[in-house]
């Protein structure tokens, strides 16, 4: 049991000077024993036999943590001893990471899961017997993503795949959806996002007067769903607001100054 004067000592943070492991990496000793060496630096003494709870604080963080790149690791038990592991300095590359080559092998599983729908018009037009026609488009639209994803985690483990999500939907996030984009861009994201709609309406005079279309109405929806997609994404963040307004009773509009006198 700790003797007075260590019961004293209820943390460990990074104004003590604590013992590191490799890249930078510290190890945190929580329980009655102190641990022997060097390693009790990084002791937290608790009292034999009394309940403790642990909470961690977060004082002006790097990005790696609002972000998720790095993510706070489980306390581990060892012995007589709990331990958590704490990554102050290279989050990127801990004990706790996966290597590099794990970590491209989990992103390529993971993308080329949520890809795999995009062959359905591959197997639709193949010469592939009917009845693989028929249930390769359902496995590839709602049984490989599901499946990529559990093998992304098996791959990568929780703190890898969470990890992979915030890097990849957050940089998609970055580059597809700012929050402001410039005026040329907004506007050529604007015509891709009418071209679909303004064809939806038209296709039952366009199909009549070109009947051959109609052997292709799979391809031209997939065509018309990529403009819309890809409109929105050039037109920014911004514009999901506007979207969002049009459902809304009581949203309003306000331009400013300089957006009253100036055209779209």
């Amino acid at each position: 049991m700790p003797d007075q004067e260590e019961q004293q000592i209820a943390d460990r943070s990074s104004r003590i000077k604590l013992l590191e492991i490799q890249h930078g990496s510290i190890t945190i000793y929580i329980g009655p024993d102190k641990p022997t060496g060097k390693k009790s630096k990084n002791w937290i003494p608790t009292v034999k036999g009394k309940a403790w709870f642990p909470y961690f604080r977060f004082d002006s963080p790097k990005k790696a943590f609002p972000d998720r790149t790095w993510v706070l690791p489980f306390i581990e038990k060892a012995a007589s001893l709990v331990i958590g592991i704490l990554m102050p300095k290279d989050p990127l590359r801990s004990d706790t990471r996966v290597s590099r080559n794990r970590l491209i092998a989990g992103a390529v599983i993971f993308v080329a899961g949520q890809l795999a729908p995009l062959a359905i018009p591959v197997v639709a037009s193949s010469s592939l017997p009917a009845t693989w026609k028929t249930a390769l488009p359902g496995l590839l639209l709602l049984g490989v993503p599901e499946i990529a994803i559990l093998l992304t985690i098996v791959v990568l483990g929780r703190a890898g795949f969470n990890a992979l999500k915030s890097r990849l939907f957050g940089s998609l996030k970055d580059t597809l959806f700012p929050d402001t984009v410039s005026r040329r861009r907004y506007h050529a994201g604007l015509i891709l996002f009418l071209i679909p709609i303004l064809f939806g309406w038209l296709s039952p005079y366009v199909y009549a007067s070109v009947p051959e279309l109609m052997r292709h109405r799979l391809t031209v929806a997939i065509i018309g769903g990529v403009l819309l997609i890809a409109g929105v994404c050039l037109m920014g963040g911004q514009f999901w607001d506007k979207l969002r307004a049009l459902v809304l009773y009581d949203a309003e509009v306000t331009l400013s100054p300089a957006a009253r006198g100036a055209n779209c």
